[in-house]
């Protein structure tokens, strides 16, 4: 016992379990020394576990600590399940075997499932979609995309047909019931029409009869009406030979005035005063009515005749006495007719006079238009010039406009993409989250106030205190604690593997439950033709046992049963030393 604690020792392992040690005394009692590398590789690995030196050469296990060994695994159902699939997949001929592509497509949609946070409220809100229809396609890749929005489109169109049909049969049904309503109607109506065109009839017989006396008293009153026609026409000749009387008389009247109305204008000022009574009302007040200005509306009374509105001769004879009696017996200023050329003859040299005046006056008014061409240049040229330089105001103005907005552009970009990679990705955040879990396990419950760095520096402070209390400490302490720590982070590391490992094995369960609870579905493909033969399974021939020779029956028998009694020998001196 003493010499394979001593053979473990040397190669640097530290403990061995009960079983391992059932193990050494089972090769023991078959006499079967192997190498001590050899040997190690049947013993459990114990890489994790912390080595310490043995303080007597008895072994010592701990309590609490159960490793696991090749005999242990083989209890387990995981272990079993994979081994059988293993054996399964190798006893498949070639082309049943999964390739690479295959066996990466195989359980994608297991890989790639992503747990959804549905809630119960959801779960229990009734779906218009076949319960089937999602189990029928589980873990398998769809051939083609499956689009919900192509889904409800077609879902909608169906219920919209599915509505106008029945509105299109509704009104199918109202449309019949209409029409044989509307038939009995009809029925009703060609009764009640045969027995008004009955009555029709003998009305029609005795207006008949009414009708032909009214024809024989019309045609005597044809008669009488032409008789009258023929005095009315006479009638309307003279009162037309009338009319064109007056309508000469007024265009004379009309001419009298106009002659009165320009003798009173040429007139002097000092007689019209004194005489002329319209022009004095003119004076005071400017929008009163001149003679002129009466005769224009009495010309468009009498217009009136010409145009047909005035048929009543009596009406225009009235119209033509009103204004007779408005008007007085003139009074003019000249008596005899050379006033008038004498008046005229100062009205021709006034004319001279105004045309002399005007060729005066029409040197400057050219060097007014001159002025006025060059000044509506200059200001044409300036308002150009103005228009021009808000132009480029304006384009200058659009051009900063667009500028603005590619740096806002640019700044949400950076915004967006880097400040948001540097501030909010998953590393920073993590390294928040890591920081902060350290700060209340160190220092204490984290202020919302204190920054990352804040934190970290905290904890480098704290950390740097700890470090110089612990130096002030006896080393025996540190070393006391310091196990405790290892002893305890040991055994949290290794209830933490074992859960792990229990998560495992029941998802590893449930996925195989799963699979084999699953639907079997039918492939509509049709069946693989090989294109060439299959190959021949060849059969391992049995291995040929040959003939040992001498010198290796020899070898064998040194190598087994010498060094065997020869070990088992030493160690039997060794107890009883």
């Amino acid at each position: 016992m003493d010499s394979d604690v001593k053979l473990v020792d040397r190669f640097g392992e530290s403990r061995i379990s009960a079983e391992c040690r059932e193990l050494v005394k089972k090769l023991k009692a078959k006499k079967r020394i192997m190498s001590p590398r050899k040997h190690l590789r049947t013993l459990p690995s114990i890489d994790n576990v912390p080595r310490k030196p043995l303080k007597s050469k008895e072994t010592k296990t701990h309590p609490d600590r159960e490793d696991f060994c090749s005999e242990n695994t083989k209890l387990l159902p995981y272990n079993q399940l994979q081994k059988d699939s293993r054996k399964k997949f190798r006893s498949q001929p070639y082309w049943a075997k999964d390739t690479y592509r295959s066996a990466l497509t195989r359980d994608l949609p297991l890989r790639t499932h992503v747990i959804s946070m549905i809630t119960k409220k959801e779960l229990q809100e009734i779906q218009d979609v076949d319960s089937e229809f999602f189990a029928s396609i589980k873990y398998k890749i769809p051939r083609n995309k499956v689009d919900v929005r192509s889904y409800v489109q077609i879902i909608r169109s169906i219920l919209s047909t599915q509505v106008c049909t029945g509105y299109l049969f509704d009104e199918a049904t109202l449309i019949k019931e209409n029409f044989l309503e509307e038939k009995s109607i009809l029925n009703a109506y060609t009764k009640k029409f045969q027995v008004y065109a009955g009555k029709l009839e003998n009305h029609m017989a005795a207006k008949h009869a009414e009708s032909m006396k009214l024809l024989r008293l019309s045609v005597i009153a044809t008669n009488e009406t032409e008789k009258k026609h023929e005095e009315v026409a006479h009638l309307k000749t003279e009162l037309n030979r009338i009319k064109l009387l007056l309508i000469e008389l007024e265009d004379v009247w009309k001419k009298f005035r106009m002659y009165q109305d320009f003798l009173m204008q040429i007139s002097p000022i000092m007689w019209r005063k004194e005489n002329d009574k319209h022009y004095n009302a003119l004076a005071t007040n400017p929008f009163l009515d001149t003679p002129s200005r009466q005769m224009q509306t009495g010309v468009d009374k009498y217009d009136l005749l010409m145009n047909g509105s005035i048929e009543c001769l009596e009406e225009l004879m009235i119209l033509f006495l009103r204004d007779f009696q408005d008007i007085n017996k003139p009074i003019l200023y000249f008596k005899k007719p050379e006033q008038i050329k004498e008046i005229f003859h100062e009205l021709e040299l006034k004319n001279l006079n105004s045309l002399l005046h005007l060729r005066e006056l029409q040197e400057p008014e050219q060097i007014m238009k001159t002025g006025l061409e060059i000044s509506s240049k200059y200001y044409s040229r300036e308002s150009q010039n103005i228009a021009n330089r808000l132009a480029a105001l304006e384009q200058e103005v659009q051009e900063e406009h667009q500028r603005k907005e590619k740096l806002k552009r640019k700044v949400e970009t950076l915004l967006e993409g880097v400040l948001r990679r540097l501030l909010a990705s998953k590393e920073i955040l993590c390294l928040q989250v890591f920081i902060e879990d350290v700060y209340t396990t160190c220092v204490g419950p984290v202020d919302w106030r204190m920054s990352v760095l804040n934190m970290m520096q905290t904890i480098e402070h704290h950390i740097q205190r700890q470090c110089m209390l612990l130096d002030s400490y006896p080393p025996k302490i540190v070393s006391d604690a310091t196990k405790q720590e290892q002893k305890a982070t040991e055994q949290a590391r290794r209830i933490a593997l074992e859960a792990r490992r229990k998560v495992l094995d029941l998802d590893s369960l449930l996925k195989a439950m799963k699979r084999l609870l699953k639907r079997v579905t039918v492939r509509p493909s049709r069946m693989i033709k090989f294109r060439s033969h299959l190959p021949q399974k060849m059969r391992k021939a049995a291995p040929v046992q040959s003939k040992e020779t001498k010198q290796q029956d020899e070898d064998k028998y040194f190598f087994t049963q010498v060094e065997g009694e020869a070990l088992h020998y030493n160690s039997l001196s060794r107890t009883t030393m």
